[in-house]
């Protein structure tokens, strides 16, 4: 369905359609014969009409005739819906404090339980009222944003994350923020270099223990 962008050797069959139409019909066309899109439209379908029942020299059959022969192994799409999902746009947004993701310099309004994360949004440029978050197999709609509705909204805490379960994430982090809170002491002349080391020495001790209690004290900094 798609190719490369200047690729045309990806989807020479189309490119060749397109020269041919251009050769043989465009470049002879005469604008004073229409007045509106619809009669160019229908210009042009009658053009298209004629060629596949025009018999091609060198395969001796009209396009029509070739292509209802081998109708067999032409795959259709299971509906309109499926094939507008395998064009529409596909973009990763992280979600804004307020339950917000922005779109081409516009807002939209998005479940709240994904503030902070980031999301996978599928759209049609030309039918934003139908996209929406793609998210564990599930679609969630989303709608542009109301300013004064949305500042009046009010959300809940999220509830806390528990890093625990991806191997020890938060014992690693703290370990981190211990570290950065020590270099910091001892940077601006709180500790003398003993001190700073028995104060890592002693929150390592405590995180390799299990215990984060340590957190709150560097996070107020």
């Amino acid at each position: 369905i798609h190719a490369p962008i200047r690729d045309g050797a990806a989807k020479a069959k189309v490119e060749r359609s397109f020269r041919t139409i251009k050769d043989t019909w465009l470049n002879g066309f005469d604008p004073s014969e229409v007045s509106s899109l619809q009669d160019l439209n229908r210009l042009l379908a009658d053009y298209v009409r004629m060629r596949n029942n025009s018999v091609n020299r060198n395969t001796g059959e009209t396009p029509m005739e070739r292509y209802s022969k081998h109708i067999d192994r032409i795959r259709f799409s299971k509906s309109r819906e499926w094939l507008d999902e395998c064009f529409m746009n596909r973009i990763i947004r992280k979600v804004n404090n307020d339950s917000t993701v922005s779109i081409d310099s516009v807002m939209y309004d998005v479940p709240m339980q994904f503030i902070r994360s980031k999301i996978e949004i599928r759209y049609l440029p030309d039918d934003m009222k139908n996209a929406y978050i793609l998210h564990q197999g599930k679609s969630y709609p989303i709608r542009r944003t109301n300013k004064l509705e949305n500042s009046r909204t009010k959300r809940e805490k999220l509830p806390a994350i528990d890093y625990s379960l991806n191997g020890g994430l938060l014992q690693a982090t703290a370990w981190l923020l211990v570290e950065e809170y020590v270099l910091i002491c001892f940077c601006h002349n709180y500790l003398n270099a003993g001190q700073a080391k028995c104060l890592a020495e002693f929150y390592e001790k405590r995180l390799s223990t299990g215990t984060a209690a340590a957190v709150p004290l560097f996070v107020k900094i």
